[in-house]
């Protein structure tokens, strides 16, 4: 499962087609009533993914969400973190 509510992991902007290296993992974009931390959440509490990549974790509630995932014993891939 990708988390990416920029579009930066799996292909932004103006095009709408995911990266290869993505495969065909589940993508989930959120939308804009949402934020990220939500996002991650749901990814985890409705589609039980075995892995779940994130885009850049920047606040604390992302932080609380990313915890909450690995107490869950699911794998999550932060590619990068914004220092806090």
């Amino acid at each position: 499962m990708v988390v990416d509510t920029s579009e930066e992991i799996a292909g932004g902007g103006s095009v709408r087609v995911p990266h290869a290296c993505v495969g065909t993992a589940r993508r989930m974009l959120g939308n804009a009533h949402q934020s990220k931390h939500q996002v991650m959440l749901e990814a985890v509490a409705h589609h039980g993914p075995e892995v779940v990549v994130v885009d850049e974790i920047a606040n604390a509630k992302e932080v609380a969400a990313a915890k909450d995932i690995a107490q869950r014993r699911w794998q999550w891939w932060p590619l990068s973190m914004a220092p806090h």
